[in-house]
């Protein structure tokens, strides 16, 4: 067991933290684990949160935590002692930002270069905090400057990464621009969300709810996916749809998903991927396969059943639509709340798919915050991508968003200021240009969540972001193909 002193936060902000804990092994994958934030033991006392583990292990923890003015984030511990006692929660936190700030900068090779100097003089400001807090005799003053320490450190991380993705930007060679399009709202017009995307010249992301579309076994109503198929199609937009199977908990009629025969689950997976396929299948290359197929163990099927379906399901899209470009989903890529034995972390179940011959022309990811999946700063969000290059699979973001009105901030966290249209947009131009910077990523689709207004607004800063890599690609065609060129094929536009 470890136990760590909850020093900086109210009652409400560690029950939060408690909620949205994961306890971390030594590969960074959550452990089972069991998280306990326990009452003072006598008035005036901080809360204590104890962290119990199967084995004596040192691990570290992360959950969602303020971090002053910068916002509220998931924030991550250094590994901690196996039976570790009265450890400072926000000292440990300071640590986990200060360590996370020198490996992910270190591997860009960028501290010396002029356009990081801004962020390294915020960070030797986070440094020094930090250790002042380590070095603190006193508990007021120890809380005081961890405080400091993680906000400072949050600012200068984030200072880094734009600094570092602005800087590779202009020096980025494409032979083409990654994808920037929208997600379909299907209870918006058309007409109206794709005029405030800037015509969405680069694709739609249409999805497909079986649990929406399925009133009834066998019974479809398809008018608001039509509405926006038809309306793609007339206008010359390329369509991403799907996802075919998603392993989600709702994602299917109830009917659906409590089959738990094996032929029953092919022949019902079996006929609505055809009857997808039939009506789209003629318009549409790229298909979304499976959904979350690592997460949630649909149909109470085991890891390796749920590859087969899923290796069931690509070969019928391949029979029918030939030129498919096959996509992998996740809504959780850090691997929030993986706690279930069926459930495989992201990294490793893309490699197992590999081993199973799964055709995957790209792995899509959702980085958008909800109560399960709370907001990551944009030092985080670049070193996920960084790490997602080692599959060597094109990456794409499916859902990329935060909100723009104020609204269960408490629980999925918040940057700088209360969430509204500008704070939007600034978050976008922030978040699109650390994806975009690295070849690997071959586009994102914005969740506008139909805001048309909210909607402009980001579509003004992906059109800044835009004109920056058209520069390059102008650049690579006159030059011939150079060394930044992505060695790998983007999806088709």
């Amino acid at each position: 067991m470890i136990r760590l002193v909850v020093d900086s936060l109210t009652t409400d902000e560690a029950e939060r933290f408690v909620q949205s804990a994961d306890v971390l092994g030594t590969d960074g994958h959550p452990l089972k684990s069991n998280v306990r934030l326990c009452p003072p033991s006598s008035a005036g006392d901080p809360h204590t949160l104890e962290i119990t583990t199967s084995e004596e292990q040192a691990v570290a923890i992360r959950g969602l935590f303020p971090a002053g003015s910068v916002g509220s984030f998931v924030q991550s511990t250094c590994l901690l002692p196996a039976g570790g006692t009265g450890l400072s929660l926000s000292v440990e936190m300071a640590r986990g930002r200060v360590r996370d700030f020198l490996l992910i900068g270190e591997d860009w090779q960028f501290f010396q270069d002029p356009d990081a100097q801004e962020a390294m003089q915020a960070f030797d400001k986070a440094r020094t905090a930090f250790t002042e807090a380590v070095l603190a005799g006193d508990a007021s003053t120890r809380r005081k400057r961890a405080g400091q320490a993680i906000e400072r450190g949050i600012d200068s991380s984030e200072r880094l990464s734009v600094s570092y993705a602005e800087s590779s930007l202009k020096r980025r060679n494409p032979k083409s621009l990654p994808i920037m399009g929208l997600v379909a709202n299907l209870s918006q017009s058309p007409e109206v969300m794709v005029a405030a995307a800037g015509g969405a010249r680069d694709g739609v992301l249409i999805p497909l709810s079986r649990a929406m579309i399925e009133k009834s076994p066998g019974t479809y109503d398809f008018a608001a996916v039509d509405r926006w198929m038809q309306y793609a199609f007339q206008a010359s937009i390329p369509v991403t749809a799907g996802p075919l199977l998603d392993a989600r908990p709702n994602a299917m009629p109830p009917s659906v998903e409590a089959l738990r025969d094996l032929s029953e689950v092919n022949e019902s997976v079996d006929l609505w991927v055809h009857t997808v396929l039939q009506r789209y299948g003629g318009g549409v290359r790229n298909w979304i396969l499976g959904t979350d197929l690592n997460r949630y163990a649909c149909f109470g099927l085991d890891i390796d059943s749920r590859v087969d379906l899923l290796l069931r399901v690509g070969a019928q899209l391949r029979s029918l639509v030939p030129q498919a470009r096959c996509i992998v989903e996740c809504t959780a890529p850090w691997n929030d709340r993986l706690q279930s034995k069926s459930a495989v972390p992201l990294i490793p179940f893309v490699l197992r798919l590999s081993e199973r011959s799964v055709t995957v022309h790209c792995l899509a990811i959702h980085v958008a915050p909800t109560e399960g999946t709370p907001l990551r700063d944009l030092l985080q969000l670049a070193g996920l991508s960084d790490r997602l290059r080692s599959i060597k699979i094109p990456l794409l973001v499916t859902r990329l968003g935060v909100p723009a009105s104020i609204g269960g901030e408490e629980r999925s966290g918040w940057w700088r200021k209360p969430w509204d249209s500008t704070v939007q947009a600034a978050w976008a131009r922030r978040a699109i240009a650390v994806l975009l910077c690295r070849p690997w990523v071959h586009g994102i689709f914005w969740n506008a969540d139909g805001n048309a207004i909210a909607c402009k607004e980001t579509f003004a800063q992906v059109g800044a972001i835009r004109k920056v890599l058209a520069a390059g690609v102008a650049r690579a065609k006159l030059a011939g193909e150079t060394k930044s060129s992505p060695k790998t094929p983007r999806l088709p536009e």
